[in-house]
């Protein structure tokens, strides 16, 4: 996906672990910094990790966990979804306002005296 580090929340309450996370994987802000998107795995609210500082493998049980860069872009296509699918909706309803008048005018029965 992309090369950059992505980041993951972690809420201290959830997890329990014998490895010293706070000390040596922490970045800021309970942040954890992982540069290699291979070495994550994600299931659900559990994450594997391995320690890209001294290789040990763990369990985390992960509150949230954010790609930060894919989410900005997902976030901007999203809105320009929003925006094609509200146009697309105006343009049907405009077209059947106008076979609406048409048929109406087709419809009705010409009165000649």
């Amino acid at each position: 996906m992309s090369s950059s580090c992505f980041y993951i929340r972690m809420n201290s309450s959830d997890y329990g672990l014998s490895h010293p996370f706070k000390d040596s994987h922490t970045v800021s802000n309970g942040f954890a910094d992982f540069h290699d998107l291979s070495n994550c795995l994600f299931d659900l609210r559990l994450a594997s990790f391995i320690c890209p500082n001294c290789g040990s493998n763990y369990f985390v049980v992960v509150q949230y966990f954010v790609i930060l860069e894919l989410k900005k872009k997902k976030k901007k296509k999203k809105k320009r979804e929003k925006k094609k699918k509200r146009k697309k909706k105006k343009k049907k309803k405009k077209k059947n306002k106008k076979k609406k008048k048409k048929k109406k005018k087709k419809s009705g029965i010409p009165m000649s005296i």
